[in-house]
């Protein structure tokens, strides 16, 4: 039996000394990571280093679209007139469109109870057959900016803006001081145009819109009591429509 006391007595105090062990390791351990660990000043936090910003976003390569077609002016002639245009529009951030378009002649004519070339007692100027009239023409360019886009399933809408220039050519025939004259005409626009795509790089074109004039340019005659009689005189507000067969650059 004493033997056995003596066994169980050493194996007990083998493994209290192993547990003295361990505890020692662990405060140990615990006292170390404290030394190494940075010390806080109270109030302070830790400074980060903060995250380098984003790259700046690639802007998207200008995209341009030309397209040639037909206009109609109304108001802008004595009667509605259709003739030829062009127009190209750059987007680098809001499309920038430029147009320009050609009226041919459109005639404002007076019949022979109106005609009065009595200019002089002693001057005869026979009545033309076809009648005595003023033919006006008119070259127009325009440039101006598109700031509202609205994308739909068939295309694009734009709401578009900006000023117009233009050479009004007149001709009179059947009057006493009939002649040429050119005039130079300047305004603002509003227009909406619409894109769209009928497939790969090609569409069309829609666009109607208003115009103001600066000035209001008047053409007429002289009668016999040296009177001006108007023939025509821009309007205070026209319109215009085009359309144009379109080819996508992108």
């Amino acid at each position: 039996m004493s033997a056995d006391r003596r066994t169980a007595r050493s194996a007990l105090l083998a493994a209290a000394g192993l547990v003295v062990l361990a505890l020692g390791a662990g405060v140990g351990a615990s006292h170390a990571a404290a030394q190494s660990a940075p010390k806080r000043i109270p109030g302070c936090a830790l400074a980060r280093k903060p995250a380098p910003p984003p790259p700046p976003p690639v802007p998207p390569p200008p995209r341009l679209v030309l397209g040639a077609g037909a206009a109609l002016g109304v108001l802008n002639l004595p009667s509605i007139a259709v003739g030829p245009a062009l127009f190209a529009e750059v987007e680098a951030g809001w499309p920038l469109d430029f147009s320009v378009s050609y009226l041919p002649a459109s005639s404002a004519a007076i019949g022979d109870r109106e005609l009065d070339l009595g200019l002089h007692p002693l001057l005869y100027v026979p009545y033309p057959p076809g009648g005595s009239e003023i033919e006006l023409s008119l070259l127009q360019a325009s440039a101006g900016t598109c700031p509202l886009r609205h994308r739909l399933t068939t295309g694009r809408l734009l709401g578009c803006a900006g000023l117009y220039g233009g050479i009004l050519s007149a001709s009179g025939e059947g009057f006493v001081d009939a002649g040429d004259e050119t005039r130079f005409l300047a305004g603002a626009e509003v227009y909406a145009r619409w894109h769209f795509r009928i497939g790969g790089p090609i569409g069309l074109t829609y666009s109607a819109g208003l115009f103001v004039p600066f000035m209001r340019e008047r053409f007429g005659y002289i009668d016999r009591e040296g009177a001006f009689r108007k023939l025509f005189r821009e309007p205070a507000v026209g319109g215009r429509l085009d359309v144009f067969l379109a080819y996508w650059l992108e």
